[in-house]
């Protein structure tokens, strides 16, 4: 008996053009699978589509666009978000990829420029708030937390393992500082109620005292005196990295003596986002302790005593 090619999404033409699109797509790329798989064991299965479902679902994700901002797609004219001037789109429509953990898939759209403010814009980016850059926030989100986690190169593959999507480390490095580099200790670290009730919770009914570790990066806060003039394009003005020292070490002073005072062990560091060459032993000269040394940008972690201030 022949082969034959069955549907297994039914198309109807007369009703949800956004949907039958979808159903052709589907029909298509499952017969390709199908195809090229013998299909024997479950990973015969599983395997060609978790390498297809960045596809599959972006195609889902588009289709779901098309159906409510479908009036955003074939939009012709608009109004200029800053001086109200009534635009017509233009002739053709541009295209985008657009990535997400959701699919990847080919965006076109309409674009109007305004020649009186000379400011362009596409009105369905503005209605989905899309990133600038092709990778979309939650991308962007998973990429810093698993940055803050692993080291960048082992976040990448790990990224790539459990997404089926490939990453740079160097992306990787880029989105975490781009993410991180308006925030310091003082604006991430959880207020002073709640660093309480969490000591006290640590400490109720404690035989033995817990240990408390808090670690800062060195490179991103101003956890040392600064010593010569600001470089070239710095963001801060004079004395403001200064006064920013001394906002940490406040912050550290109170910490310390508060946790110190309730009878926990904590140790301070300061600390760089690489790791310590093995055997990169040194002696920190004021607390007397050992204390690995960091070769780059002149880091070190420093392992100071219970409750004293570096």
């Amino acid at each position: 008996m022949p082969a034959q090619v069955i549907q297994v999404f039914p198309i109807d033409k007369s009703v949800n053009p956004w949907k039958n699109e979808l159903f052709e797509f589907l029909n298509v790329r499952l017969d390709q699978i199908a195809e090229q798989s013998p299909m024997g064991k479950i990973e015969d299965i599983t395997g060609p589509i978790f390498r297809n479902k960045t596809e599959i679902l972006g195609q889902i994700v588009l289709g779901l666009i098309k159906k409510n901002h479908n009036h955003l797609l074939t939009q012709e004219y608009c109004n200029c978000p800053k001086c109200g001037k009534k635009l017509k789109a233009w002739n053709k429509k541009v295209k985008r990829t657009v990535e997400s953990l959701g699919g990847r898939f080919d965006l076109y759209r309409p674009y109007f420029y305004c020649k009186d403010c000379s400011h362009g814009f596409y009105p369905l980016d503005m209605a989905l708030g899309l990133a600038p850059s092709p990778k979309q926030y939650d991308i962007q989100d998973l990429e810093a937390w698993l940055s803050s986690e692993l080291p960048f190169k082992t976040a990448a593959e790990a990224f790539n393992r459990c997404t089926g999507d490939s990453l740079s480390a160097d992306h990787m490095f880029e989105t975490a500082n781009r993410v991180g580099n308006q925030l310091n200790i003082l604006d991430v670290c959880p207020i002073k109620d709640e660093i309480e009730r969490k000591i006290n919770e640590l400490s109720e009914g404690k035989f033995r005292r817990p240990v408390m570790m808090m670690a800062i990066d060195g490179a991103h806060a101003p956890t040392r005196r600064q010593t010569g003039p600001d470089p070239p394009g710095s963001k801060h003005p004079p004395r403001r990295a200064d006064e920013r020292h001394r906002g940490v070490r406040f912050f550290f002073a109170w910490f310390l003596s508060r946790v110190y005072s309730v009878g926990l062990f904590c140790g301070v560091s300061t600390k760089s986002t690489c790791s310590a060459p093995a055997g990169t032993w040194a002696t920190n000269r004021r607390s007397g302790s050992r204390s690995p040394k960091f070769h780059s940008e002149s880091h070190a972690v420093y392992w100071g005593e219970p409750g004293r201030v570096l």
